[in-house]
């Protein structure tokens, strides 16, 4: 989807485990670009969306000096965020700053919504003013931001939430449609979303520790409805994702959590089969929960992000030991086991009833790996995220196949990956080098796939990695994005094969080609290929199949080739020949210590000579005749059949 679990310089703990893929048929995906900030400091993109004409808009954090392009932002001397708008070809349109630390992005129509947290007095102003644009929090550790911007970068409006303790409450998801705002995270005690604070009015309150909530806005950013997730434990909502009237959420939750507000224990209930499991929430459009599902095993396992399609929902974890995804937890069955002591990545598939259709782990036994951002089509699921060292794809785990190995030896590389439906894997691709690299975001349109996240050093996004081509380099923390097309080179399941008419017959060449969107047909011109036109005697030469209607005897040994080509580019056929058979032969050439087959449609003619060690077969469809002059040395052979000469 569009999340970033880390922020590499805030102060918030981590937990990016890493998901990584190998790559099985990697260069069927093309690298189409790489872009990256210039900084005189850190940065990072943390989230990311696009829009129906495949704009791209960012949202990162930086301090110092950022740079897109053309386009700098003033220095910022402590922590701040940025957003930023790309167009289909990389050029940075715009960057706006604001204060804060922001985590998530959501796009509708020409509205763009961010969320995070701040501390203090933030302002949204670019460059930097205080006194219009701005929010305060109530005097806690930290509140909730939900800011509005157009697609031209221009503040709307902003919006708070939290309590007047010291911890700090913090917005994690958001997702928009045309009339609301829905927005995710996680507070502590009481808090209440008015802007400014003002107590005793839309409040909510946690069971004990840390609950999460669920918090709705109109267009306006009017706080419409609130609710809570949690129980006495430490509990957290990660991610939303909205279709139709279906609201998803997913999060994290510890012992008994309960999804009623108030909170109210026996109803609505889910219980952790460990120290934490993962949760997946279904509500309708009125608040109400139609189901609840929990997943995890006896360890602390994670799930900070969620992708939709048309009739699935997708969830993306970390998770350890052995995990199973039945509710209530039961474990024998719909479990997977992590290679790893500590923590494997999994993906899980529901369907919009809640029920569980697969999940794959991918892991190491020498390090914890995970993922950091989803995003599902309705044929497909892509992942980003890091990992290190050695690691395996296999469901169970295996060593020895389906493996990847980082750029460096303890650092750790970036990762995009592709399952299918049914989840089978596809296609994998990495990035990195010597430093730690990550992709924290993920996001789909128009087939092209857009991986975002930070790189340190110099970083090469070549599978398996190679240096000296498709390079970033920095000298800090620095904000990237890469761009590939998700279409797949055409690969050639039939190939087409050497053709042999008689004189004014007619030959057909075929392919088979999956994940082709044309055709050429091209003939070999003695020093290339070069395409042919349809024109006698080629017909059908942009098909998977190419007609040749009564050539000529000149294009006698003629040799063909298909090319294929898709949104990913071209691949090029086995060539074939063409042989054509003349009616009539009158053979005169000496055959000299070689074995041959001669042959004529209808009438073969031969006043040659062969010579001593030379074997020679005369086929015609009529008649073979020896004329005057015809000779044949001793040791030498030769036959003469009366057949079908033209296959």
């Amino acid at each position: 989807m569009k999340k970033n679990t880390t922020f590499s310089f805030n102060n918030r703990w981590l937990y990016t485990y890493c998901f990584y893929l190998i790559s099985l048929i990697a260069s069927a995906q093309n690298l189409q670009l790489l872009r990256q900030a210039s900084s005189g400091g850190y940065n990072s993109i943390i989230a990311s969306v696009t829009d129906d004409t495949g704009n791209l808009y960012v949202l990162g954090g930086y301090n110092g000096v950022l740079t897109w392009g053309t386009i700098s932002l003033p220095t910022a001397a402590s922590n701040e965020s940025y957003i930023a708008k790309f167009d289909v070809s990389g050029n940075c349109l715009w960057v706006k700053r604001f204060g804060g630390v922001s985590y998530d992005i959501a796009l509708s129509g020409s509205s763009i919504y961010i969320t995070g947290y701040f501390s203090g007095t933030i302002n949204f102003n670019t460059p930097s003013a205080a006194g219009s644009n701005e929010l305060t929090n109530a005097a806690g550790g930290g509140d909730i931001f939900v800011a509005k911007f157009d697609t031209d970068g221009n503040i709307q409006w902003a919006r708070r939430a939290g309590g007047t303790n010291s911890y700090v409450d913090m917005g994690e998801g958001i997702a928009a449609t045309s009339d609301a705002v829905y927005v995710v995270g996680y507070f502590y005690g009481t808090a209440n979303f008015n802007t400014p604070y003002s107590a005793g009015s839309n409040e909510i309150t946690s069971a004990g520790g840390t609950d999460g909530f669920i918090a709705k806005f109109d267009t306006n950013g009017e706080i419409q409805t609130i609710q809570r997730i949690g129980g006495t434990g430490l509990d957290y909502c990660r991610e939303i994702a909205i279709k139709s009237n279906e609201i998803y959420v997913v999060g994290d939750f510890s012992e008994t959590a309960n999804f009623n507000t108030p909170s109210a224990f026996g109803t609505n209930e889910l219980v952790s089969a460990g120290l934490t499991d993962g949760f997946l929430a279904r509500y309708d459009n009125t608040g109400a929960i139609q189901w609840l599902r929990r997943f995890g095993g006896v360890k602390s396992d994670n799930t900070p992000d969620i992708a939709l399609s048309t009739n699935d929902v997708y969830v993306l974890g970390g998770w350890g030991g052995t995990s199973n995804f039945n509710t209530p937890s039961a474990f024998g069955s719909n479990e997977i086991t992590s290679a790893s002591t500590t923590y494997d990545a999994c993906i899980a598939k529901f369907n919009d009833a809640g029920t569980f259709q697969w999940a794959k782990r991918a892991g190491s036994t020498s390090a914890a790996t995970g993922g950091s951002s989803i995003f599902a089509s309705n044929n497909a699921v892509f992942f980003t995220g890091k990992f290190s060292r050695t690691i395996n794809f296999n469901t169970p785990a295996a060593t020895g196949s389906n493996e990847l190995i980082s750029a460096g030896t303890v650092s750790e590389d970036m990762f995009v990956a592709k399952y299918d439906e049914a989840g089978v894997f596809k296609w994998a691709k990495r990035g990195g080098g010597a430093g730690d690299d990550a992709g924290y975001s993920v996001t789909v349109r128009n087939n092209s796939l857009y991986v975002l996240g930070s790189f340190t050093r110099t970083a090469n996004f070549n599978t398996p990695s190679a240096s000296g081509s498709n390079e970033l380099t920095t000298s800090t923390i620095t904000s990237y994005f890469a761009k590939y097309t998700t279409i797949a080179l055409p690969t050639f399941s039939t190939q087409p094969t050497n053709e042999s008419i008689c004189e004014n017959g007619d030959a057909t060449l075929t392919v088979v080609a999956t994940d082709a969107s044309t055709f050429q047909w091209q003939i070999y011109n003695g020093s290339t290929y070069v395409d042919l036109t349809n024109i006698n005697p080629y017909n059908n030469i942009t098909t998977s199949s190419l007609t040749i209607t009564s050539p000529l005897n000149s294009l006698d040994g003629s040799m063909y080739r298909c090319v294929a080509t898709s949104e990913a580019g071209s691949t090029n056929s086995n060539p074939a020949t063409l042989t054509i058979i003349a009616n009539n032969v009158a053979e005169t050439t000496n055959i000299t210590g070689q074995t041959v087959l001669k042959k004529a449609a209808q009438n073969l003619t031969a006043t040659n000579s062969i010579t001593a060690n030379a074997n020679v077969n005369y086929s015609a469809g009529k008649s073979v005749l020896m004329n005057a002059g015809f000779q044949v040395q001793s040791g030498s052979v030769y036959s003469a059949v009366i057949q079908n000469t033209c296959n």
